[in-house]
């Protein structure tokens, strides 16, 4: 961050924490795929309607992919002072930052497609009238179950073949969409030009796959915290709303259930990577050595993270998770925080 104009700077700050929302748009899609195989199990209705505002969730959250991708290449370009100096997008140079766009529009196409097929034909449209009454009492039905005497749909059999047949297709544009954006997380340290110097093709690639595969997990911790603040704002809306009937929502009791599954993607996102910088903070402060310079500044950044992943944990184990869902929002702004750190750091040292 040094010499560069201060308006690329604050760019570079708000980028960083819009970053959270990029990041919870890549694993959005693997968490629909795994909500609809659990309404296989029961709660179908509930899992059905999670995941048709998720989708539009993550649509939403994925255009800053390509914004941000972009943005990216043109900071690098204003603090080096130059420009692409008559190269195009396809040079090995820029190659990452293309190919990374079209990963993040080709994932975006795949969610684009579901969301057409909920609105043209809802998987609810073929559940049964009696699971309704079963998603209020709290007793979920099976995507599986159908009615006791299907009514035979023209060219379509019945209603049981309906879903299942949209329920593959959902989760197969849900998978490849995934598959883009774990690319996504992947191309932008791909080397196209070749392997660097000394390294053979089969340990960059190990390289490049292992710290997406790192940082795709991580993904899912913003991931929960946006799908717990889109309940929260379906929550309050519905307190809120006057023109509430019934069947417009679903009960509290499912909705607990959704704080739940959410809490738990949040909470198992961040927790691989604070154990091992907790653990080598302790190991390195026990043996008597100094910390290295390289370890401290993720130390400090690691105390907001802890303490979000700690309003996550008490989220997934408290009974009336509906009453406490501020703590989502707390969460959230210690993870601003700790993107925030970094550039905080630097604006004090520089005036001091």
């Amino acid at each position: 961050m040094q010499n560069i104009p201060l308006g690329l700077f604050y760019w570079q700050w708000a980028s960083n924490i819009l970053s959270i929302g990029m990041s919870a748009a890549a694993a959005l899609p693997v968490i629909m795929a795994l909500t609809l195989l659990a309404g296989r199990r029961g709660n179908a209705r509930m899992c059905i309607m999670g995941t048709q505002r998720l989708t539009r969730l993550a649509l939403g959250l994925g255009l800053l992919g390509p914004l941000l991708t972009a943005a990216d290449l043109a900071g690098t370009l204003i603090s080096l002072g130059g420009s692409l100096n008559g190269m195009t997008l396809w040079d090995d140079a820029v190659l990452p930052y293309t190919t990374t766009v079209l990963a993040w529009v080709g994932g975006l196409c795949c969610l684009w497609v579901v969301a057409y097929m909920d609105k043209s034909s809802p998987l609810t449209a073929g559940l049964p009238d009696e699971d309704a009454a079963a998603s209020k009492s709290g007793k979920g039905h099976s995507l599986r179950k159908g009615r006791r005497n299907p009514a035979p749909i023209e060219g379509s059999g019945t209603y049981d073949q309906l879903d299942g047949e949209a329920m593959r297709s959902r989760m197969f544009l849900y998978l490849l969409a995934g598959v883009c954006f774990f690319a996504a997380h992947a191309l932008p340290n791909w080397s196209f030009s070749g392997p660097p110097q000394g390294m053979e093709w089969g340990r960059m690639v190990s390289a490049v796959l292992g710290t997406a595969t790192h940082n795709y997990f991580t993904s899912f911790a913003p991931a929960g915290a946006l799908a717990l603040l889109s309940i929260s704002v379906f929550y309050s809306g519905r307190a809120r709303s006057s023109a509430a009937t019934p069947d417009s929502f679903p009960a509290a009791v499912d909705l607990e259930k959704a704080v739940r599954w959410c809490a738990l993607w949040a909470l198992i996102g961040y927790i691989p990577r604070c154990i091992d910088r907790w653990g080598l903070f302790i190991g390195f402060s026990f043996s008597g050595q100094g910390l290295p310079d390289w370890l401290m500044p993720q130390i400090t950044g690691l105390v907001p993270l802890t303490l979000a992943v700690a309003c996550w944990a008490i989220l997934f184990t408290l009974r009336s998770r509906l009453q406490v869902l501020w703590l989502n929002w707390l969460a959230l702004a210690l993870l601003a925080i700790r993107q925030s750190l970094p550039f905080i750091t630097y604006l004090l040292k520089s005036t001091a």
